[in-house]
């Protein structure tokens, strides 16, 4: 397997991460509030995300699509992972935001939905680390005979 499969992985992905977010944006409110406790009053929880934040959430959501496909357009050692970690701190943000400012949305809640994005980016990156190891192996081994 060569890097560019993880190129392709990568593209993939973020091809994927559009779909999903995209999808995201017609749940309720319910998912990233308190409405279901029903301590909410001052906006419609059966309105849906998109509705609600608007336009301005197509930037946020962009985030995470630049970020991944960025190892693809600029794959070096270590790229992949920094964007597993910076999806990963998307989600930490998005987690906190949906626990802790849970009576008002905000639209960082929208992050906790990258949970799948990140387990997925993790393993893409794992992949290109262990082919640039085994690539690296079969160099040295080439080399040494």
């Amino acid at each position: 397997m060569k890097i560019a499969y993880t190129r392709v992985g990568w593209l993939v992905l973020s091809a994927l991460t559009v779909a999903w977010l995209a999808d995201i944006s017609t749940d309720s409110l319910m998912q990233i509030t308190d409405c279901e406790l029903g301590l909410s009053v001052a906006y419609n929880c059966d309105q849906t995300i998109g509705s609600y934040f608007g336009l301005p959430l197509i930037g946020v959501l962009a985030l995470p699509v630049l970020l991944c496909i960025a190892p693809a357009v600029y794959a070096r050692p270590g790229a992949a992972s920094i964007v597993v970690s910076a999806l990963a701190l998307l989600f930490i943000i998005g987690l906190i935001s949906t626990v802790a400012g849970s009576s008002k949305p905000d639209m960082p809640s929208v992050y906790i939905y990258l949970l799948p994005v990140v387990l997925i980016a993790f393993i893409l990156a794992a992949t290109n680390r262990w082919i640039r190891s085994r690539h690296s192996a079969v160099n040295k081994h080439a080399e040494g005979s």
